[in-house]
C-alpha cells in the first residue's frame, strides 16, 4: 500500500475518531480488497471449512461485523483497524467452524478429502479427529495464547495480525 493511500486511510480514522460516520464506509470501500485478500488467507488454515464456504463469503461477513465494530470503536492507527479487521475475520470463521461442524453442523455428516496444505500427500480416507476436545490440547493452547498475551506489545501486534 502507498504512502498516500496510507495517509488517506489516516485521515479516514481521524474523521472517525472525531465521529464522522461517513468515515467508516470511506475506510471500509478503500479497504475492501485488503480484507478480501485476508480473508482469502486466513480461510486457508481452515481446509475442511473450505468445502463450506468461499472467501467472498468470509469476507462480506467479516467486513459487516467490522462496520458494526467500528460503531463503537475509532481504531487510533492503521495497524489497530487491521488488528481489528483480522478479529473479525478470525470470530467468523471459528462461528462458520461452529456451524458447519457443531453438534447440528452439516460437516460433521459428510466426508472430507483434505490432506494437508503443501504436503502433495493423499488426502486421508477420513478427516483426522478433532482434538481440540482434548483437555491436554486445550491446556496446551490455553498456556500459548496467555504467553501470547504477555509478549511485549510490538510483538504481541505482530501476533494478533499473523495468527
Amino acid at each position: 500500500m502507498s504512502e498516500t493511500q496510507n495517509g488517506s486511510l489516516q485521515r479516514c480514522l481521524e474523521r472517525l475518531q472525531h465521529g464522522d460516520a461517513t468515515a467508516a464506509r470511506e475506510l471500509l470501500n478503500c479497504t475492501c480488497d485488503r480484507l478480501h485478500r485476508l480473508a482469502h488467507v486466513m480461510l486457508k488454515n481452515y481446509p475442511r471449512l473450505q468445502r463450506w464456504v468461499e472467501t467472498g463469503d468470509v469476507a462480506q461477513n467479516a467486513v459487516m461485523r467490522l462496520a458494526r465494530a467500528l460503531e463503537t470503536v475509532a481504531p487510533a492507527s492503521l495497524a489497530d483497524y487491521y488488528r481489528l479487521a483480522t478479529l473479525q475475520i478470525r470470530r467468523e470463521l471459528l462461528d462458520l467452524v461452529r456451524h458447519h461442524y457443531g453438534p447440528h453442523g452439516q460437516g460433521g455428516k459428510h466426508q472430507s478429502n483434505v490432506a494437508p496444505s503443501g504436503s502433495g500427500a493423499q488426502p486421508a480416507l477420513y478427516d483426522a479427529p478433532d482434538t481440540t476436545h482434548d483437555s491436554s490440547q486445550l491446556a496446551l493452547w490455553t498456556e500459548f495464547h496467555r504467553h501470547a498475551q504477555n509478549l511485549p506489545a510490538e510483538e504481541q501486534e505482530v501476533f494478533e495480525l499473523v495468527y
